[in-house]
């Protein structure tokens, strides 16, 4: 029993002793961490250990060093990297503090169609931080951004998801396309979207891009077009022509570039123009210059309009009517900044603008069709103007010279209307042709207004007046000059009432005052004019002596009477007057059909002389037959004309003049009527003329 109480004892010594050796090398190391980071324990920790080392052999004192300096370093080293740790948790919270606030962003992970998304609160980075965290991601990265923002030193809690449907009610800063993996600064974007508004500038170069995703308009403000040209052939080069990749190409091309359209976003429901469109997908190319003139002067308005409204539907239909006709993109590029800045200003300046660009087009020979399309056709020549089939007929039909255009660029001059009529191709006429032919029009317009003017003074003058209407000179109005009332009714042109003799056929060639002229009557005035314009015209009269189907106007007393003179004297023309007049047809009925027919037998019945009309234009074949004054002779040589239908004719027109032809029984009565022999010198003259059978349905 002795035994055993001594080996307890031994045994309870030697835990004893196990026991101070632990709390010595516990000791020691606490000592030796506290010292490595600056704590002092001396005044505990050396009394302690040397109490302990005393009596200690060298052998148990260097088993308990190595102890004490291994767990020394292991606890030191753990706890500097926790130290390191804690130190730049307290930086990061001293980073995420500006101005008193904590760095934090609302970020939102969506696919495109936001069937799926996450609404993530980002603390400890602001928005230009998170979008170049963002954008470093590797597809590793992308399984979880979220997770990916955790390792950048962010702290992420998500708020809601397409379960909540909350996000909407937050003001997001940055967005993240899962589909497209686009990077969006939402507060960068607002800028950009306000720079998009902006006008573009005249040397801004526009890029429309097409890629599978959709399209972008970029505004290139610091390239040329032919540097455009260079991003282009860059951008066929991308292999993933995802949105980004196209920008980052954009960006590494040296562009200042802005999205100013982006289909689905951006501005997508502004008018699309631009200079260069590069389709990435079918990697094709279009230039605007390419483009129809009617195109491109669409693209000049949009471009125009991006950022402010100003023409009104008047000047654009102008403006692109302008470039079909002339053909020329300078000048109509001109012309719609004119108008635009005129209209910006409020100044008058735009619309005297739309009435010289109207005048440059109405003066083309054919407004149905432009230089544009002559070129389209293939014919280029500078000098020629372009003509439709049916302006060309009537060009042609008043002599001028008119040519057939050929694809070729070569043309042919037309020789007769079969040509035209025969003709599939576009038609010609040279610019110096049209031009003479303008200045001719622009003449006769000219004494248009002179006779307007003047036939105002006629009608409303304050003193009583004459007016002379004669036959317009064109071809239609040829075979009826010198024709009298009967003839023409014979021939079917006017009926009874003389409604068919119309002021549009006739021009005012002369108007003079009435004082010296004025009879008792109104029928010895009427033969005091006839009589002066035969035998003493006034110097600055140009028309032909007074002849069978002339009009003299009478303004006396402050009303206007219209007098045909015909075969015998002179017939009233009330309907002519009052169309001259421009009384409304309403008003016509007012007259009664007895009193006009009143009207002109008192005039007609009276004997005015005569004398023969100057006929200018006589065939070779015509022929003068002397007969003299002799009553008789005139007789049988009109009996012996009639022979035949032409030659009937040809008596009745001589006949209007001088002699009453009655058809009757067996043949034809004739009588002389009222001809004063003296006044042509004893010689009477009867005229044989060819004569047209083309009718003609208003005289």
């Amino acid at each position: 029993m002795g035994n055993n109480i001594k080996n307890q004892h031994y045994k309870n010594m030697g835990i004893r002793l196990q026991m101070d050796t632990l709390t010595f090398e516990a000791e020691s190391i606490a000592y030796t961490v506290c010292q490595h980071f600056g704590i002092d324990t001396s005044e505990y920790s050396f009394g302690y250990i040397a109490g302990w080392s005393s009596g200690r052999d060298m052998k148990e004192l260097k088993s308990s060093l190595d102890t004490i300096r291994r767990t020394a370093s292991e606890l030191i080293t753990g706890i500097e990297g926790q130290l390191q740790e804690l130190r730049r948790d307290r930086e990061l919270m001293q980073d995420m503090s500006i101005n008193g606030q904590e760095k934090e962003s609302l970020l939102l992970i969506q696919n495109s169609d936001l069937s799926e998304y996450s609404l993530v609160n980002v603390r400890g980075m602001d928005a230009a931080e998170l979008v170049e965290a963002l954008s470093a991601m590797n597809d590793n990265d992308r399984l979880s951004a979220a997770a990916y923002l955790e390792t950048r030193g962010a702290w992420t809690t998500e708020i809601a998801n397409q379960d909540t449907k909350e996000f909407g009610k937050y003001h997001l800063d940055v967005r993240y396309n899962t589909d497209t993996n686009e990077v969006i600064d939402i507060k960068a974007e607002m800028e950009l979207n306000e720079r998009a508004k902006e006008p573009i500038g005249a040397d801004d170069v526009i890029l429309k891009i097409t890629h599978s995703h959709g399209f972008e308009v970029e505004r290139i403000t610091n390239k040329t077009p032919e540097g455009v040209q260079e991003i282009m052939a860059a951008l066929t080069k991308l292999e993933d022509k995802n949105t980004q990749n196209i920008r980052d190409c954009l960006k590494s091309c040296g562009a200042d570039y802005i999205p100013v359209i982006v289909g689905g976003g951006r501005n997508s429901g502004m008018p699309q123009f631009n200079d260069f469109e590069i389709d990435l997908v079918k990697k094709e190319i279009t230039m605007m210059r390419h483009l129809s003139p009617a195109k491109q002067a669409e693209g000049i308005i949009n471009r125009l309009e991006f950022a402010r409204t100003a023409f009104s539907d008047d000047e654009r239909n102008l403006i692109v009517n302008y470039a079909f006709k002339l053909n020329d993109m300078e000048k109509t590029r001109e012309l719609a900044e004119h108008i635009y800045y005129e209209e910006a200003e409020g100044s008058q300046g735009a619309a005297l603008a739309v009435i010289d660009a109207q005048a440059e087009i109405d003066a083309l020979p054919d407004p149905m069709i432009g230089l544009w399309e002559m070129e389209e056709y293939g014919y280029t020549w500078g000098e020629m103007l372009p003509l439709t089939q049916e302006r060309a007929l009537e060009l042609f039909d008043h002599d001028l010279p008119v040519y057939l255009l050929h694809e070729d660029g070569s043309e042919t001059l037309i020789q007769g209307r079969e040509q035209v009529t025969e003709y599939g191709g576009i038609f010609g006429i040279e610019k110096a042709d049209w031009e003479n032919e303008k200045s001719l029009r622009a003449l006769q317009e000219e004494l248009a207004e002179g006779r307007a003017s003047m036939e105002a003074q006629l009608l409303y003058g304050d003193s009583d007046k004459y007016g002379i209407y004669q036959l317009k000179d064109i071809p239609e109005m040829r075979q009826f000059q010198f024709a009298g009332t009967e003839s023409l009714k014979r021939r079917g042109i006017i009926k009874d009432n003389l409604d068919a003799i119309k002021p549009e056929n006739y021009n005012l060639v002369y108007v003079g005052e009435l004082s010296g002229l004025q009879g008792r009557t109104q029928s010895a005035t009427l033969e005091a004019v006839y009589e002066k314009f035969n035998i003493d015209h006034p110097a600055d009269y140009k028309g032909h002596s007074l002849s069978v189907s002339d009009i003299v106007v009478l303004h006396e007393d402050g009303k206007n009477s219209a007098h045909f003179v015909d075969s015998f004297g002179f017939t009233g023309l009330p309907d002519f007057m009052r169309e001259l007049e421009g009384v409304e047809e309403r008003e016509k009925g007012e007259t009664e059909p007895e009193a006009r027919q009143e009207e002109a037998q008192d005039i007609s019945g009276h004997d005015v002389q005569k004398s023969e009309p100057a006929f200018e234009d006589l065939e070779d074949e015509d022929e003068i037959i002397d007969r003299g004054d002799e009553k008789d002779q005139v007789l049988a040589q009109m009996k012996k004309s009639l022979k035949g239908e032409q030659e009937t004719e040809l008596a009745f027109q001589v006949a209007d003049r001088f002699i009453s032809i009655q058809e009757v029984d067996g043949g034809y009565d004739y009588s002389i009527m009222g001809v004063d022999y003296k006044e042509i010198d004893g010689a009477y003259m009867i005229i044989r003329m060819s004569v047209s059978e083309k009718p003609l349905t208003s005289f």
